[in-house]
């Protein structure tokens, strides 16, 4: 009779146990975030031809990150914040746009230009 006595206290235990961690779940306050806008366009420096598979990344309190597309434009929904922009594509130089504030319901357009970026080539030797 002790037996199953324990044997059902402990299962009424783990009962309330799991209940009341799904309860605490449940009752955690949800806030709804007011997106904000980024778009713009990247092109070349040299001749202003729209560069795709840029890649832009927003860094402020959360990141966000997406690529332009074949014209050279992005779209990105972000949180309102203040952000660090940047564009970055190998064999190109990196652009940072520090300090940009994105309001709420606010589209806020970025236009950058890059171009190559220079680079040695270490293997190739000059003969005298």
């Amino acid at each position: 009779m002790k037996k199953n006595t324990l044997l059902h206290l402990s299962q009424l235990f783990l009962l309330l146990f799991f209940l009341s961690a799904a309860f605490m779940c449940l009752s955690q306050t949800l806030t709804v975030n007011n997106p904000a806008y980024l778009q713009g366009t990247v092109t070349d420096f040299n001749d202003g031809s729209p560069i795709a598979n840029v890649t832009v990344t927003a860094v402020g309190t959360a990141t966000f990150i997406t690529e332009t597309a074949v014209n050279g434009t992005y779209n990105l929904t972000v949180d309102e914040d203040t952000y660090d922009v940047s564009f970055e594509l190998i064999g190109l130089k990196t652009v940072i746009v520090s300090d940009t504030f994105v309001a709420a319901g606010i589209t806020t357009t970025i236009n950058v230009t890059t171009s190559e970026m220079p680079y040695p080539v270490p293997w190739v030797l000059a003969d005298p």
